[in-house]
Protein backbone atom coordinates (compact mmCIF):
# COMPACT_ATOMS: atom_id res chain seq x y z
CA UNK A 1 0.00 0.00 0.00
CA UNK A 2 1.53 3.39 -1.09
CA UNK A 3 2.16 5.49 2.28
CA UNK A 4 0.00 8.05 3.04
CA UNK A 5 1.21 12.13 2.95
CA UNK A 6 1.12 12.12 6.63
CA UNK A 7 3.21 8.64 6.90
CA UNK A 8 5.92 10.16 4.34
CA UNK A 9 5.90 13.55 6.22
CA UNK A 10 6.63 11.31 9.90
CA UNK A 11 9.96 9.20 8.38
CA UNK A 12 11.08 12.76 6.57
CA UNK A 13 10.72 14.46 10.08
CA UNK A 14 12.56 11.70 11.85
CA UNK A 15 14.93 11.45 9.03
CA UNK A 16 15.76 15.11 9.03
CA UNK A 17 16.62 15.08 12.72
CA UNK A 18 19.63 12.45 12.07
CA UNK A 19 20.56 13.18 8.38
CA UNK A 20 23.98 14.86 7.88
CA UNK A 21 23.65 14.59 3.95
CA UNK A 22 20.75 17.31 3.20
CA UNK A 23 20.94 20.24 0.94
CA UNK A 24 23.52 22.92 1.24
CA UNK A 25 21.95 25.54 3.23
CA UNK A 26 23.37 28.27 1.32
CA UNK A 27 22.03 31.19 4.31
CA UNK A 28 21.85 30.35 7.57
CA UNK A 29 23.65 28.28 10.30
CA UNK A 30 22.76 28.94 13.81
CA UNK A 31 26.28 28.75 16.24
CA UNK A 32 24.71 30.98 18.61
CA UNK A 33 22.01 28.88 19.40
CA UNK A 34 24.37 26.07 19.44
CA UNK A 35 26.44 27.45 22.38
CA UNK A 36 23.42 28.44 24.14
CA UNK A 37 22.48 25.17 24.51
CA UNK A 38 26.09 24.07 25.16
CA UNK A 39 25.95 26.11 28.06
CA UNK A 40 22.69 25.16 29.52
CA UNK A 41 21.17 28.61 28.69
CA UNK A 42 18.26 27.25 26.41
CA UNK A 43 16.34 26.05 29.72
CA UNK A 44 12.94 23.67 28.56
CA UNK A 45 9.98 24.65 31.19
CA UNK A 46 6.33 24.33 31.37
CA UNK A 47 4.74 27.91 30.88
CA UNK A 48 2.32 30.25 32.09
CA UNK A 49 0.86 33.18 31.25
CA UNK A 50 4.10 34.58 32.41
CA UNK A 51 8.01 33.55 32.92
CA UNK A 52 9.18 35.18 36.55
CA UNK A 53 12.40 34.68 37.96
CA UNK A 54 13.30 35.82 41.79
CA UNK A 55 15.49 38.84 42.61
CA UNK A 56 18.00 38.90 45.97
CA UNK A 57 17.77 42.63 44.58
CA UNK A 58 19.68 43.81 47.80
CA UNK A 59 21.51 43.43 50.86
CA UNK A 60 19.15 43.59 54.27
CA UNK A 61 19.21 46.89 55.34
CA UNK A 62 19.21 46.44 59.23
CA UNK A 63 22.49 44.46 59.03
CA UNK A 64 25.80 46.22 60.31
CA UNK A 65 28.38 46.66 62.94
CA UNK A 66 26.79 47.24 66.27
CA UNK A 67 27.09 50.44 68.11
CA UNK A 68 26.61 49.28 71.76
CA UNK A 69 25.84 45.75 73.30
CA UNK A 70 22.09 46.26 73.26
CA UNK A 71 21.40 48.43 70.16
CA UNK A 72 17.67 48.71 68.90
CA UNK A 73 16.44 48.48 65.75
CA UNK A 74 12.60 49.31 64.45
CA UNK A 75 10.45 46.21 64.20
CA UNK A 76 7.50 47.98 62.09
CA UNK A 77 9.18 47.27 58.56
CA UNK A 78 9.03 43.74 56.44
CA UNK A 79 12.31 43.04 55.31
CA UNK A 80 12.16 44.06 51.86
CA UNK A 81 15.26 42.08 49.60
CA UNK A 82 13.07 39.71 47.45
CA UNK A 83 11.25 41.08 43.96
CA UNK A 84 10.85 39.28 40.62
CA UNK A 85 11.07 40.15 37.24
CA UNK A 86 8.33 39.15 35.06
CA UNK A 87 8.61 38.22 31.61
CA UNK A 88 5.45 37.44 28.63
CA UNK A 89 6.14 34.40 26.37
CA UNK A 90 6.49 34.88 22.91
CA UNK A 91 5.48 32.84 20.01
CA UNK A 92 7.52 32.43 16.81
CA UNK A 93 6.20 29.78 14.05
CA UNK A 94 6.37 29.44 10.18
CA UNK A 95 4.02 27.32 7.72
CA UNK A 96 5.11 24.75 4.95
CA UNK A 97 3.00 24.66 2.22
CA UNK A 98 3.02 22.89 -0.65
CA UNK A 99 0.74 21.65 -3.82
CA UNK A 100 -0.30 18.00 -5.05
CA UNK A 101 1.34 19.17 -8.34
CA UNK A 102 4.14 19.08 -6.46
CA UNK A 103 3.67 15.33 -4.90
CA UNK A 104 2.64 14.36 -8.45
CA UNK A 105 5.94 15.90 -10.50
CA UNK A 106 8.37 14.61 -7.66
CA UNK A 107 7.53 10.82 -7.47
CA UNK A 108 9.53 9.03 -4.78
CA UNK A 109 11.13 6.55 -7.54
CA UNK A 110 12.10 9.75 -10.15
CA UNK A 111 13.07 12.29 -7.65
CA UNK A 112 16.49 13.92 -7.58
CA UNK A 113 16.25 14.86 -3.92
CA UNK A 114 13.48 14.40 -1.49
CA UNK A 115 11.45 17.38 -1.80
CA UNK A 116 9.59 16.63 1.36
CA UNK A 117 12.53 15.80 3.62
CA UNK A 118 14.10 19.54 1.66
CA UNK A 119 10.82 21.15 3.18
CA UNK A 120 11.14 20.59 6.87
CA UNK A 121 14.71 20.83 6.84
CA UNK A 122 14.35 24.61 5.47
CA UNK A 123 11.58 24.94 7.68
CA UNK A 124 13.61 24.66 11.32
CA UNK A 125 16.71 26.07 9.15
CA UNK A 126 14.51 29.00 8.87
CA UNK A 127 12.65 28.56 12.36
CA UNK A 128 16.13 28.99 14.26
CA UNK A 129 17.27 31.97 11.91
CA UNK A 130 14.38 33.79 13.19
CA UNK A 131 15.31 32.84 16.62
CA UNK A 132 18.61 33.90 16.20
CA UNK A 133 17.90 37.04 14.99
CA UNK A 134 15.30 38.00 17.61
CA UNK A 135 17.42 37.15 20.71
CA UNK A 136 19.61 39.31 19.51
CA UNK A 137 17.92 41.84 17.89
CA UNK A 138 14.39 42.33 19.08
CA UNK A 139 11.42 41.09 16.75
CA UNK A 140 9.19 44.07 15.68
CA UNK A 141 6.12 41.58 15.31
CA UNK A 142 3.84 44.22 17.01
CA UNK A 143 2.82 41.72 20.40
CA UNK A 144 4.93 40.32 22.52
CA UNK A 145 7.86 40.78 21.10
CA UNK A 146 11.28 38.03 21.71
CA UNK A 147 13.17 40.60 23.75
CA UNK A 148 17.01 40.61 22.12
CA UNK A 149 20.07 41.74 23.77
CA UNK A 150 20.42 45.15 22.00
CA UNK A 151 17.81 46.11 24.46
CA UNK A 152 18.12 43.45 27.52
CA UNK A 153 22.44 44.61 27.66
CA UNK A 154 21.62 48.10 26.39
CA UNK A 155 24.45 50.52 25.92
CA UNK A 156 23.34 52.90 28.22
CA UNK A 157 22.29 50.75 30.75
CA UNK A 158 19.03 51.64 31.28
CA UNK A 159 15.67 50.52 30.00
CA UNK A 160 12.67 48.50 31.34
CA UNK A 161 13.52 44.85 31.54
CA UNK A 162 11.08 42.10 32.84
CA UNK A 163 9.01 44.97 34.40
CA UNK A 164 11.65 46.58 35.93
CA UNK A 165 13.27 50.20 35.00
CA UNK A 166 16.81 50.75 35.06
CA UNK A 167 16.36 54.56 35.52
CA UNK A 168 14.61 54.34 39.10
CA UNK A 169 16.18 51.21 40.02
CA UNK A 170 19.96 50.99 39.37
CA UNK A 171 20.58 47.98 40.60
CA UNK A 172 18.60 46.90 36.82
CA UNK A 173 21.46 48.71 35.23
CA UNK A 174 23.47 46.75 33.20
CA UNK A 175 27.11 47.24 32.95
CA UNK A 176 29.14 49.22 29.97
CA UNK A 177 32.60 50.04 28.69
CA UNK A 178 34.08 50.99 25.44
CA UNK A 179 37.57 50.52 23.40
CA UNK A 180 38.48 52.36 20.19
CA UNK A 181 40.63 50.03 18.59
CA UNK A 182 42.51 46.48 18.61
CA UNK A 183 45.23 48.09 20.74
CA UNK A 184 42.80 48.92 23.81
CA UNK A 185 40.42 46.18 23.01
CA UNK A 186 42.16 43.50 25.73
CA UNK A 187 42.00 46.61 28.29
CA UNK A 188 37.99 47.19 27.69
CA UNK A 189 37.49 43.60 28.31
CA UNK A 190 39.34 43.25 31.10
CA UNK A 191 37.38 46.29 32.73
CA UNK A 192 34.19 44.95 31.50
CA UNK A 193 34.72 41.62 33.03
CA UNK A 194 35.71 42.88 36.28
CA UNK A 195 32.59 44.85 36.74
CA UNK A 196 30.33 42.36 35.55
CA UNK A 197 32.07 39.20 38.00
CA UNK A 198 32.61 41.83 41.18
CA UNK A 199 35.16 39.69 42.54
CA UNK A 200 37.57 37.06 41.93
CA UNK A 201 35.56 33.99 41.47
CA UNK A 202 32.34 34.62 41.68
CA UNK A 203 30.01 32.01 40.05
CA UNK A 204 28.48 34.84 38.34
CA UNK A 205 30.84 35.92 36.01
CA UNK A 206 31.01 35.65 32.03
CA UNK A 207 30.87 32.48 30.49
CA UNK A 208 29.78 33.80 26.64
CA UNK A 209 30.96 36.81 25.06
CA UNK A 210 28.60 37.28 21.92
CA UNK A 211 29.76 39.68 18.88
CA UNK A 212 29.38 39.99 15.41
CA UNK A 213 32.82 38.45 13.25
CA UNK A 214 34.58 41.17 12.74
CA UNK A 215 35.11 42.14 16.08
CA UNK A 216 35.69 38.63 17.03
CA UNK A 217 38.27 38.55 14.17
CA UNK A 218 39.59 41.96 15.75
CA UNK A 219 40.55 40.13 19.38
CA UNK A 220 41.40 37.07 17.56
CA UNK A 221 44.23 39.04 16.13
CA UNK A 222 45.57 40.47 19.63
CA UNK A 223 46.07 37.19 20.69
CA UNK A 224 48.49 36.38 17.56
CA UNK A 225 51.55 36.33 20.08
CA UNK A 226 50.39 33.98 21.83
CA UNK A 227 49.93 31.18 19.37
CA UNK A 228 52.01 27.99 19.73
CA UNK A 229 53.21 25.34 16.75
CA UNK A 230 53.67 21.41 17.40
CA UNK A 231 54.33 18.89 14.83
CA UNK A 232 54.71 19.53 11.15
CA UNK A 233 51.78 21.02 10.62
CA UNK A 234 51.87 24.75 10.91
CA UNK A 235 48.11 26.25 11.99
CA UNK A 236 47.27 29.70 11.63
CA UNK A 237 44.72 31.63 14.00
CA UNK A 238 42.75 29.55 16.19
CA UNK A 239 40.04 27.19 16.63
CA UNK A 240 38.31 28.38 20.00
CA UNK A 241 38.50 31.55 21.02
CA UNK A 242 37.77 32.81 25.12
CA UNK A 243 38.76 35.95 26.78
CA UNK A 244 39.59 34.63 30.55
CA UNK A 245 37.08 31.54 30.91
CA UNK A 246 34.41 32.89 28.81
CA UNK A 247 34.33 31.43 25.49
CA UNK A 248 33.90 33.79 22.44
CA UNK A 249 31.22 33.03 19.33
CA UNK A 250 29.83 35.18 16.98
CA UNK A 251 27.00 35.12 15.06
CA UNK A 252 26.07 36.67 11.44
CA UNK A 253 22.88 38.35 13.47
CA UNK A 254 24.96 40.26 15.91
CA UNK A 255 25.10 44.21 16.52
CA UNK A 256 28.48 45.18 14.40
CA UNK A 257 30.73 46.95 17.09
CA UNK A 258 29.72 45.81 20.20
CA UNK A 259 30.56 42.54 22.58
CA UNK A 260 27.44 40.95 24.85
CA UNK A 261 29.22 39.57 28.03
CA UNK A 262 26.68 37.15 29.33
CA UNK A 263 26.34 34.44 32.07
CA UNK A 264 25.12 30.34 32.20
CA UNK A 265 23.70 31.82 35.41
CA UNK A 266 22.32 35.16 34.57
CA UNK A 267 20.87 34.84 31.43
CA UNK A 268 18.32 31.99 30.00
CA UNK A 269 16.22 31.77 27.14
CA UNK A 270 12.93 29.61 28.47
CA UNK A 271 11.25 28.06 26.23
CA UNK A 272 7.76 25.92 26.13
CA UNK A 273 8.72 22.12 27.32
CA UNK A 274 6.38 20.82 24.69
CA UNK A 275 6.08 23.62 22.17
CA UNK A 276 9.89 24.24 21.18
CA UNK A 277 10.71 23.48 17.91
CA UNK A 278 7.55 21.28 17.36
CA UNK A 279 6.51 20.49 14.41
CA UNK A 280 2.41 20.17 13.83
CA UNK A 281 -0.23 17.77 12.35
CA UNK A 282 0.04 17.83 8.59
CA UNK A 283 -3.43 18.82 7.12
CA UNK A 284 -4.95 18.79 3.66
CA UNK A 285 -5.77 22.59 2.55
CA UNK A 286 -9.38 22.71 3.03
CA UNK A 287 -10.83 24.01 -0.47
CA UNK A 288 -7.05 23.93 -2.02
CA UNK A 289 -4.99 21.57 -3.49
CA UNK A 290 -2.10 21.10 -0.92
CA UNK A 291 -0.85 20.51 2.61
CA UNK A 292 0.55 22.45 5.07
CA UNK A 293 2.48 21.81 8.69
CA UNK A 294 3.72 24.37 10.93
CA UNK A 295 6.58 24.99 13.36
CA UNK A 296 6.23 26.10 16.32
CA UNK A 297 7.71 27.66 19.40
CA UNK A 298 7.22 29.05 22.61
CA UNK A 299 10.25 31.40 23.99
CA UNK A 300 11.24 34.63 26.03
CA UNK A 301 14.82 35.62 26.99
CA UNK A 302 15.18 36.44 30.57
CA UNK A 303 17.85 37.88 33.19
CA UNK A 304 17.35 37.55 36.92
CA UNK A 305 21.03 39.31 37.30
CA UNK A 306 21.09 42.29 35.06
CA UNK A 307 23.71 44.12 36.71
CA UNK A 308 26.28 40.81 36.06
CA UNK A 309 25.26 41.27 32.16
CA UNK A 310 27.71 43.71 30.30
CA UNK A 311 28.47 45.23 26.67
CA UNK A 312 31.59 46.52 25.17
CA UNK A 313 31.13 49.40 22.46
CA UNK A 314 33.37 50.69 20.05
CA UNK A 315 33.68 54.75 20.28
Amino acid sequence: MTPTITQILAGSYASVQNDRNLPANQWAESAFLNELERQGMIERVDFGPTIERALDWRRNTTMGVLATDLATSSLATATDVITAASYSPAQVAGWVIWSKATEMNNPTQNQKIDIVKGLIANAFASHDDVLEASLNVTSTAGGTEVLGLSDMVATDGLGTIGGINASTDAFWRNKVDGFTSGLDLEAGCESLWNRCERGTGSQYKPTLILSDGQLQALYASTQQSQQRFMGQDLKASFTTIAFKTARWVYSKEAAAGKAFFLGNKTYKAFVSRDFYRAKGETQEIQGGTGYTFQVYTGIQATTNNRSRLGVLVKQ
